[in-house]
């Protein structure tokens, strides 16, 4: 499918093993891709469940102050009901919390990964480029350079193939993207 300024973000985790003062340790990265600009946000978990999957999307989409109109996702059991694909059931709590954003939930057909390859590869960047060489004392140290390293320093990188950069795009893409209103309901249980 043709990007589409303003239409998509992408979302999904991974787990990884990550020292941290010098204690190798099973984390979960999640990370959320703006598929035209290539804006990623992520952030590192010992446990994910669907109250953390809306905090993390709350602090991300607060973080750029824009929202595209869909949220493509595998077939997780946190966003979705029952279903799988375009015949996936939403699950209420998550249309809600949706719907403050402005964003719909679409999940993408089971075997059709490559339908958000965009944040598959997000983790394979951050095992390659953003944990290699990198050490870290505590979550909150591996959290803090996680954002800087996303929305700063990736952000202002050439992509390779194209040589775009995500932060110029992202300029670009504003005026396509819902901006958040001036006051969201924090996510809540």
């Amino acid at each position: 499918l043709p990007d589409m300024p303003g239409e998509e973000m992408q979302h999904d985790t991974s787990e990884h093993k990550i020292r941290i003062n010098g204690i190798k340790q099973k984390f979960i990265s999640s990370g959320i891709y703006l598929r035209y600009s290539k804006m990623r946000y992520v952030r590192f978990y010992r446990r994910f469940n669907r109250f953390t999957m809306k905090c993390f999307i709350d602090e991300a989409l607060r973080h750029w102050g824009y929202c595209p109109c869909y949220c493509i996702i595998d077939n997780t059991n946190l966003a979705v009901l029952a279903g799988t694909g375009s015949s996936a059931i939403m699950n209420p709590e998550m249309t809600a919390f949706a719907d403050n954003y402005g964003f719909t939930w679409k999940a993408h057909a089971i075997g059709h990964a490559n339908r958000k390859a965009g944040t598959e590869r997000n983790f394979y960047t951050i095992e390659t480029n953003f944990l290699s060489g990198r050490t870290f004392a505590t979550l909150e140290d591996l959290n803090k350079q996680a954002v800087e390293w996303a929305t700063v320093r990736y952000a202002k990188r050439p992509l390779s193939k194209t040589k775009l950069i995500p932060r110029e795009l992202f300029e670009v893409e504003k005026d396509k993207l819902t901006k958040l209103p001036d006051y969201i309901t924090a996510p809540y249980m």
